[in-house]
């Protein structure tokens, strides 16, 4: 600078006057807007250096924290297995979950908007630094150039040097930024547009949190929990296993701390609550026949069969309900089992192989699905057995209904012969129907990708549109190695669509009905349906299973076995899977090694 300066005051002896200050004032202003732009550029390269440096931090202690394990939360949980009337420990889980729970997406947006600020922090700092090194390149010291020559090349270096650093930085950070949140947000967006929909989040999300009904919460055979076990024997994983006096074909639900299962046979029904601590029973409930109820009723393969309590029972936190073959629904208190209400629903002399269709509950009522003289669906009042709405239906099914909400309105999806339809749930109105299967279905539909899914041997499987529209997305009524099911219901996470039938398990793409893959396994399926679990695929058979990457290549992961028949499928909660087989109910988790 100090040769352009006597350049200028050579320029201005030999000019005059005006041409030198006309020189100093060019000179002036370049060095004005250097220092400008200069200064821009290094608040914003610092700027983004910051920006970017908290952005990881975040992202790191992001990756470790696991609210649903908090220490503090675990504690205060183990505290409550051991004493379950205490409401004020309860409401400080509560409390303290939602905290973990808050903290955690707060991260997750605070890594979104680092994102947005650091990409903001370095255009800034490229136009800044841009701008500066065309200016220095029309400096207005021209003859000075071959001088200081060097000295530019050496802050080029520099500056290659410096940038290279910076956009390795800046790249890792817009990568945990924006590439891993993505990939988060289509979770996100999976479980409101694929299926997992809150449909009901009162009591602090208790009802997420639990398996209140048949592949529960709302009957897909979906469960975003992912620390379930995959490996697991008689002598591996297993927590506990218990007998259960009565035989029957309804999966467990679960409450807490609580597990409840159905047993029955012509002259006794009784519902049992088992301690998920270590499986001891806490209470069995059982109740009067009422009077209106008829005994001349029909059931499969009689006397020996479980079909006296084919269908899942239903917890809402208060009381659970169960529906049992002579057409009669009962509730009963969770705490002390005693029996609150009972209602016949109808004959069910007009049932040959029993009653299998599973209850729902939805806002303190609870759905029931009758098959028997009538075929109707109905709403009842939880704490009473009030009826709310009854209506009468043109199919008959022995599979169980689903809850969806589609276009915020909430719908029962069931699907028999010959109707695939929904319902609302306030009113009871039907929304929808297709006329699509044959035969006597007892795979029940499932939901994702905004669709409902129904199959049965004979007939194909359908992907619907659960709207007025009725439109039928696709179809696929042939496969290359398998038929259909007749028994096991399908399961989906929205991306994928799998069925096992006989030994063949497919899966589909559940958005265009393109088969990805058929594979043959060594056991054929049992009666219960497969179970999506996180990431993973369980399938059943009669006394071992199958645990399968999800994904559009097949990876198997892990085959398990017990010593007794799987007779339906489990209940999935936070760290455990219950599974109900002929004579036994067993906790699957994985055991805590002692220090």
């Amino acid at each position: 600078m100090r040769h352009c300066l006597l350049l200028v005051v050579a320029r201005g002896r030999e000019g005059g006057e005006g041409g030198m200050i006309k020189d100093m004032d060019n000179l002036n202003k370049f060095v004005a807007v250097r220092r400008g732009l200069l200064g821009i550029g290094a608040v914003a390269a610092l700027f983004t250096i910051v920006v970017c440096s908290l952005l990881m931090a975040t992202y790191f202690q992001l990756r470790t924290n696991d609210p649903l394990n908090d220490p503090n939360l675990v504690a205060l949980r183990e505290r409550y297995s051991g004493d379950l009337e205490n409401a004020e420990l309860k409401e400080r889980i509560r409390d303290l979950d939602w905290l973990a729970r808050r903290a955690y997406f707060t991260s997750q947006d605070q890594i979104r908007t680092g994102g947005y600020l650091a990409v903001g922090g370095a255009v800034v700092m490229l136009i800044a630094f841009g701008v500066l090194g065309a200016l220095i390149s029309k400096r207005p010291c021209p003859e000075e150039k071959e001088k200081d020559e060097y000295v530019w090349d050496a802050i080029a270096q520099s500056r290659r040097w410096i940038a290279g650093i910076g956009l390795l930085v800046f790249g890792m950070s817009l990568y945990l930024a924006f590439t891993v949140k993505t990939e988060m947000g289509e979770k996100e967006k999976e479980k409101t547009e694929d299926g997992n929909l809150e449909i009901e989040r009162r009591e602090g999300g208790e009802i997420l949190k639990n398996c209140t009904v048949f592949r529960g919460p709302y009957g897909w055979g979906y469960s975003e929990f992912r620390n379930v076990p995959v490996k697991w024997s008689e002598k591996e994983n297993i927590l506990w296993k218990i007998a259960v006096p009565l035989s029957g074909a309804g999966s467990p639900v679960v409450w807490g701390n609580r597990i409840f299962v159905v047993g029955a046979t012509r002259d006794e029904r009784e519902v049992y609550c088992f301690s998920a601590v270590d499986g001891s029973l806490m209470w069995t409930g059982d109740y009067e026949e009422s009077l209106d109820v008829s005994d001349e009723y029909e059931v499969f393969d009689a006397p020996e069969s479980v079909m006296y309590a084919a269908a899942t029972p239903a917890v809402d936190g208060k009381n659970v309900y169960a529906i049992f073959a002579n057409g009669e629904v009962a509730a009963f208190d969770i705490r002390t089992g005693s029996n609150i209400w009972v209602k016949v629903m109808g004959d069910s002399r007009g049932n040959a192989y029993g009653l299998s269709s599973s209850l729902l509950i939805y806002k303190g009522s609870v759905i029931v699905p009758f098959d028997g003289n009538k075929k109707t669906l109905s709403r009842l009042a939880g704490m009473t057995g009030r009826e709310i709405w009854r209506c009468e239906r043109n199919d008959f099914t022995w599979a169980s209904p689903i809850l969806i909400k589609y276009d915020d309105t909430p719908q029962i999806v069931m699907a028999g012969n010959p109707e695939v339809s929904g319902w609302s749930v306030e009113t009871g109105k039907k929304l929808w129907v297709h006329k699509l299967l044959d035969g006597d279905v007892a795979p029940s539909p499932v939901y994702g990708a905004g669709l409902v899914f129904v199959n049965y041997i004979g007939c194909g499987i359908f992907a619907l549109d659960p709207t007025e529209k009725r439109e039928e997305k696709w179809r696929v009524e042939e496969l290359k190695e398998s038929s259909f099911s007749e028994i096991a219901s399908m399961v989906t996470d929205g991306r994928y669509l799998y069925q096992f039938a006989d030994d063949i398990l497919v899966c589909i793409d559940a958005r265009t009905g393109k088969v990805l893959y058929e594979k043959k396994m060594e056991k054929e399926s049992g009666r219960a349906s497969p179970m999506i679990v996180g990431n993973n695929l369980y399938l059943f058979c009669e006394k071992t299973g199958y645990v399968v990457r999800v994904g559009a290549e097949y990876e198997l992961l892990n085959v398990f076995s017990f010593e007794e028949p799987i007779l339906c499928s489990p209940a999935v909660v936070d760290g455990r899977m219950y599974f109900r087989t002929k004579k036994s109910l067993y906790c699957v988790g994985e055991r805590v090694k002692s220090k």
